[in-house]
């Protein structure tokens, strides 16, 4: 839904390196999404990090190599909050020092059975909108 919105015209896309059966779960709502402004997200600059609740989501934003990404802020292997965690070029650990790849669907380089939860971002022309229902 939103590369539709984003794009009408879009005759069709491919998606190179990812396998279709291995990817994580987009949390995508039933029916269009529902999106939230974000202000401020435009700033962050190539590796930060910003943590924020977005309708009592609690959410990590990041920005790698160019591109800004939502996931939850949650670890998926210890639970913990990404806030005091880092991002190194693309990948971005949790305190505990868990690594998961941001820029490809947060998968773990260490544990193929875990992943980031991403969450479903724009970012045009300096607005950020984030879905998390």
């Amino acid at each position: 839904n939103a590369i539709e919105e984003a794009c009408p015209d879009l005759a069709g896309f491919e998606v190179e390196g990812v396998a279709l059966l291995d990817a994580p779960k987009m949390h995508l709502p039933a029916g269009a999404p529902q999106w939230t402004v974000i202000e401020g997200l435009g700033e962050v600059q190539d590796g930060d990090m910003c943590s924020l609740d977005v309708a009592s989501v609690p959410v990590m934003f990041c920005r790698a190599r160019g591109i800004l990404y939502a996931y939850r802020n949650r670890c998926p292997a210890c639970a913990s909050t990404f806030d005091r965690g880092t991002l190194a070029t693309t990948t971005l650990a949790c305190p505990a020092g868990h690594r998961f790849d941001v820029q490809h669907a947060g998968r773990c380089p260490d544990d193929a059975g875990l992943h980031l939860d991403p969450f479903p971002l724009l970012d045009l022309n300096g607005t950020v909108k984030v879905s998390v229902r």
